[in-house]
């Protein structure tokens, strides 16, 4: 039987009625009533952070979170709050955008996960290894999956 190992969220959700992973918090209790497995996730850095990893400490068997919210961030070319919009074009129920708010959207989304980049990649290796029973070894700017004598690349 095959089984999820990694789960990449976009919450694009109106935060004018909920507030930044609600909707995650919603799933958690979905899954937990089904019996199936999720690691423990605090939510407190998720409300800053575009990129947050939620990992299980110990079972490889539970699947790896990346989540991903819309929010703010400074980094960002472009002083824009999604937040600050919600009572027009990024209200989760329009679906009429000009070019230029598409295009703010995508843009701050897109900047988000290239600034995420090295997170997404390294966990994507890292639940990769855990899932084999491998380690991750650095080496100047290749990472390799090693298992005792045998080590192929990532």
């Amino acid at each position: 039987e095959r089984k999820v190992d990694i789960i990449i969220i976009l919450d694009n959700t109106d935060y004018r009625t909920s507030f930044v992973g609600n909707e995650l918090r919603k799933a958690e209790e979905y899954f937990n009533g089904r019996g199936c497995k999720l690691p423990p996730m605090n939510l407190k850095n998720a409300k800053t952070n575009p990129c947050t990893v939620f990992k299980h400490p110990t079972d490889s068997s539970v699947p790896t979170i990346i989540y991903m919210p819309l929010i703010e961030n400074k980094n960002f070319p472009q002083p824009f709050n999604p937040r600050d919009c919600t009572d027009s074009f990024c209200n989760t129920f329009n679906f009429q955008y000009t070019p230029e708010q598409a295009q703010l959207l995508a843009d701050l989304v897109e900047f988000n996960v290239v600034q995420s980049k090295q997170l997404i990649i390294n966990t994507i290796q890292e639940t990769i290894a855990r899932k084999n029973g491998t380690t991750i070894q650095k080496d100047n700017r290749q990472s390799r999956l090693s298992r005792g004598r045998r080590r192929m690349t990532a």
